[in-house]
């Protein structure tokens, strides 16, 4: 919804939620030109509002394929990226055509982990549910299992530039907030290594 700052008096209002009563609604609104895009997971997808000079809405498309559960899109030079995906093995990053809605491309990113121990084993581990943060023309990305990627991200590609492992702990579904050089991230669950509690850390990046 859009309210007047001055009167308190509600310009419009656009719902979009699941219809699903067990949902939430936990990615934030991301606003560009004259333009608003929505989304939310549990079937309900994305969509892309023109607000016109009279403050009413109107829909410029919907999509099924850009369903954001709680993170928040990033809008770059007419393009969305994003993780779209409700569950860890169905969660993907994506590319959106912020004029038409069509998915440009579609990754899952994957690596190799060998954990350290008697059974010591290598295991495929992933972003899954992850977040992603604009950065010196780049992207941070915080994965669901407590991985921090550099990413470069183009409508034409999806590069890792580099990846290191802050915590194995799941459920890392908090935004980072980057400030003058200075990263902080929320470690939502007990690490599985350590077994150190929830906890909020900060990286210096400015080296």
């Amino acid at each position: 919804m859009s309210i007047d700052p001055v009167s308190g008096r509600l310009d419009f209002s656009f719902p979009w939620r699941s219809r699903t009563h067990d949902s939430v609604n936990a990615s934030c609104p991301v606003v560009f030109d004259n333009k608003v895009f929505v989304s939310a997971s549990y079937r309900t997808g994305g969509a892309l509002v023109e607000i016109r000079p009279d403050f009413t809405p109107r829909v410029v498309w919907r999509t099924q394929e850009f369903a954001l559960h709680f993170n928040t899109a990033i809008h770059r030079d007419g393009y969305l990226y994003g993780f779209d995906g409700r569950n860890e093995p169905d969660a993907s990053l994506a590319c959106v055509d912020a004029a038409t809605g069509k998915v440009v491309w579609r990754e899952a990113p994957e690596w190799t982990e060998t954990f350290e121990g008697r059974q010591a084993r290598p295991q495929v581990l992933g972003t899954y549910r992850g977040s992603l943060l604009a950065a010196d023309g780049q992207f941070l990305c915080l994965g669901e299992l407590g991985h921090l990627l550099w990413m470069d991200l183009t409508p034409k590609r999806y590069k890792e530039v580099s990846r290191g492992w802050l915590f194995p702990a799941r459920e890392s579904w908090t935004l980072p907030v980057l400030s003058r050089g200075l990263l902080y991230v929320v470690q939502n669950t007990r690490d599985a290594f350590r077994e150190t509690g929830p906890r909020l850390l900060c990286y210096d990046l400015r080296a």
